[in-house]
């Protein structure tokens, strides 16, 4: 193939992918989402690694809703670990205990990972003050 059918080819590519990103259908979140940048405390308590069973990391919130994070840390977590998490809130004067599973990684700038985590309704976890801040 030339150079320039390719060319031709990658640039019209890249239209069509415009055009359907630009008509893709609204958000599908169940929940607003609200953006903050908050230390927490990660603890993988069941992973697909087993080596990272066990580890704790610090970490940073980049989003927070009722139902679940967005976080920004310096190691991948795999999908389908599940966490302890424990999350600052300065206007709180101890920390959030919640628990919930790694649903989606991706790489952010630098060596960093956003992951989103889905929180549960765990009886022994802070899930109602949390959703009631979120509320």
């Amino acid at each position: 193939m030339t150079t320039s059918l390719l060319m031709a080819r990658i640039t019209r590519f890249i239209g069509i992918r415009k055009s359907q990103l630009q008509t893709a259908a609204p958000s599908q979140r169940r929940e607003t989402r609200q953006p903050n940048l908050k230390k927490l405390f990660v603890q993988v308590t069941d992973c697909p690694d087993p080596d990272m069973t066990g580890i704790t990391l610090s970490c940073n919130t980049r989003e927070t809703s009722a139902g679940g994070l967005r976080i920004v840390a310096g190691t991948c977590i795999p999908i389908g670990s599940r966490l302890d998490l424990w999350v600052n809130i300065s206007s709180r004067p101890s920390k959030y205990f919640v628990t919930g599973e790694v649903r989606w990684v991706s790489p952010a700038a630098g060596d960093d990972y956003d992951m989103g985590i889905e929180l549960d309704a765990s009886a022994a976890t802070d899930i109602e003050a949390w959703r009631a801040l979120h509320a």
